[in-house]
């Protein structure tokens, strides 16, 4: 029977599970070019910091990263290190391991790389 206490834990596994499934989905996409993103920038004919950075994904699911700039090497490896992070939090959780140690130490980290990523683009 479960208690209150565990929807948030189960609602945490579901959350984990869609980036999971979201963070395959567009690796594979691109991969196999079975999607295409067109940037709404290019086509309202604006400048774009993050323009190619479709482009670079694609080429860095084919491992191939000569010419591709730092940050979106950075903000490739931050999809990666989410996805792969998100089966291990779950796991974790199911082991009976602190909850709020998990969640603090996750929002930390997520938090710090995704700003870190976030400069790398703008400058």
């Amino acid at each position: 029977m479960s208690t209150p206490s565990d929807k948030p834990i189960r609602d945490y596994h579901l959350f984990n599970f869609l980036i999971l499934l979201l963070f395959i989905s567009l690796i594979v996409g691109l991969k196999y070019q079975l999607i295409h993103i067109t940037c709404v920038y290019t086509k309202a004919g604006m400048a774009c910091k993050t323009c190619g950075s479709t482009r670079s994904f694609e080429r860095m699911a084919n491992f191939h990263f000569n010419g591709i700039s730092a940050s979106f090497q950075s903000l490739f490896f931050l999809f990666i290190f989410q996805a792969l992070m998100r089966p291990a939090i779950s796991y974790l959780l199911l082991k009976h391991i602190s909850l709020m140690r998990i969640l603090k130490t996750d929002v930390v980290i997520s938090s710090i790389w995704f700003v870190w990523v976030a400069v790398l683009l703008t400058y």
